[in-house]
């Protein structure tokens, strides 16, 4: 039920969106820094996801194979601007990238009007399991909007980066073409952790139709 009013909240969310830049990031070698991106943070989402061996395994199981994606959270500190110590936010479970479950550790506090990125982490496990990430990423954009904080960028491995494209249009997110500065709905902008993806992406009706 959770996941059904956090997929029905994604459907009808929206959020006025202020663009820096008239054209999305629509070529290869346009350069960019990720180091600046958390340079610029006030709090890091992190997503790192393994396949759970053996686990439900049984003749004819529904739920095999297991993926868990854990998300932590790191805050700097107001004082200095030094990080916190990681904290586990939540762990989500997931069959071929559809829901299972999931557990919340701890309340999640991000400041008002502060900026972070999402991030997915490397693993051994995450090429086959980037659907699950992408469900994963997105299910955290409403607990950061509900909060009135800012996810600046979402950063992806790059190998990542293409096969995420094609996950994030199954939940009806289509690259941007153009961003005119006055489309209110939801956004998303997503590159690698290294030169080579940089684009965004419109939560749409359908492809080419941006959801006023």
């Amino acid at each position: 039920m959770k996941f059904l009013l956090v997929a029905l909240w994604i459907a009808l969310s929206v959020l006025s969106v202020s663009a820096y830049a008239q054209s999305s990031a629509d070529s290869d070698a346009i350069p960019f820094n990720t180091e600046k991106y958390e340079e610029n943070a006030d709090w890091i989402l992190a997503l790192k996801v393994r396949t759970i061996k053996d686990y439900l395994q049984f003749n004819r199981s529904p739920f095999y194979p297991v993926a868990c994606v854990t998300v932590t959270s790191q805050l700097r500190q107001e004082s200095n601007g030094a990080w916190k110590d990681k904290r586990n936010y939540e762990t989500l479970w997931y069959h071929h990238g559809a829901p299972l479950g999931l557990r919340r550790h701890e309340v999640l506090s991000l400041p008002k009007d502060s900026h972070g990125i999402i991030k997915v982490e490397r693993s051994p496990d995450a090429a086959q399991n980037t659907k699950a990430l992408v469900n994963a990423v997105l299910r955290l954009l409403p607990d950061v909007h509900l909060m009135k904080a800012v996810p600046l960028v979402v950063v992806v491995p790059h190998e990542l980066c293409r096969p995420a494209e094609t996950d994030l249009s199954a939940f009806r997110f289509f690259r941007a073409k153009k961003i005119t500065g006055d489309a209110t709905t939801m956004l998303l902008h997503m590159v690698s952790d290294r030169p080579g993806f940089d684009r965004y992406f419109y939560y749409t009706t359908k492809y080419g139709e941006i959801l006023d």
